[in-house]
């Protein structure tokens, strides 16, 4: 699957490949890879949140990167994230990014939205003690706002839970964005399947919700609600 015009991120030496050549697990469908450089691996995270919230709010699921952290032309440390891993409604696969770090850097940390939940699951804490690394999620935080909170290893398997930011704006999707999800059939199954097999255990409502979520946009057509 390629592009029919360069990806402006220029990633890598095929500017219209998609995703590494892998549009199944990989969520570019703007061709707005990552990488850019922050100072710390928490502004990282809150760059993470602004650019992929907005999917997360839309589908009502989970995504994940990983951040990781590398030494530039000036022999200064810096920290960025690798493009965005599209989960299901309250799951998601944190290490499916780990050849899209760039050679020369390692991985510090875990990020991944939540669309309900605003609290670290037991899996979550497990997969950072597992990996010694710290872990962040983002979560609503009212409407266009979300909030950031970061699971962080102090020594050895010692971890405490800190909220770094709250009411952070995240992007929006412009019509294209949101035409683009509306039509892939995968995402769209993924939902169903949530849905039919009345498989959310978590007490959210699902099955109460409209899908795509339109509430920070205007009624579209082709939406269908359950419930």
């Amino acid at each position: 699957m390629q592009f029919t015009t360069e990806d402006p991120a220029l990633d890598g030496t095929n500017w219209y490949s998609y995703c590494g050549n892998n549009p199944v697990n990989f969520w570019d469908p703007w061709g707005l890879d990552p990488g850019d450089k922050f100072e710390t691996s928490d502004e990282a995270a809150k760059d993470w949140a602004i650019e992929n919230y907005g999917v997360t709010d839309y589908v009502m699921m989970e995504q994940t990167s990983l951040v990781y952290y590398g030494i530039d032309e000036n022999n200064n440390v810096y920290y960025s994230y690798t493009v965005a891993t599209l989960g299901e409604p309250h799951s998601c696969k944190p290490f499916m990014e780990m050849d899209d770090i760039p050679e020369g850097c390692y991985m510090c940390a875990t990020i991944h939205s939540h669309p309900n939940s605003t609290e670290f699951s037991d899996a979550d804490k497990d997969i950072a003690k597992e990996g010694t690394l710290n872990s962040y999620i983002v979560y609503p935080d009212g409407n266009r706002f979300v909030a950031i909170k970061k699971y962080k290893h102090e020594y050895k398997y010692e971890y405490h839970t800190e909220e770094i930011y709250t009411k952070v704006v995240f992007k929006l999707l412009s019509a294209e964005k949101r035409r683009f999800i509306d039509e892939d059939l995968s995402i769209r199954s993924t939902w169903l399947k949530h849905f039919m097999l009345m498989s959310c255990k978590n007490y959210f409502d699902c099955r109460i919700n409209e899908w795509p979520n339109t509430s920070n946009y205007k009624k579209i057509s082709g939406n269908f609600t359950r419930g």
